[in-house]
């Protein structure tokens, strides 16, 4: 399922609400950041990992992410 970010949601300061992301089992994550011109995807090995990533862990991993990378030209 895809989501879209309002701009009430706490990503949205992040992504920018022109972004959308699918979620899946145990945390794995496919994001579309068009104001960075992003795509990222977060695979979790579910043998190594049963539990999951946690959520606060991804939102880490995406703030490093999206601080790396310049905005988008347009």
């Amino acid at each position: 399922m895809w989501w879209r970010i309002s701009d009430r949601n706490e990503l949205a300061s992040l992504l920018g609400t022109d972004a959308c992301f699918a979620l899946g089992y145990g945390g794995q994550v496919l994001a579309v950041v068009p104001p960075r011109d992003l795509i990222i995807v977060q695979l979790v090995d579910a043998a190594a990992k049963p539990g999951g990533i946690r959520p606060a862990d991804t939102r880490v991993l995406f703030q490093k992410i999206v601080a790396a990378a310049p905005p988008a030209a347009r």
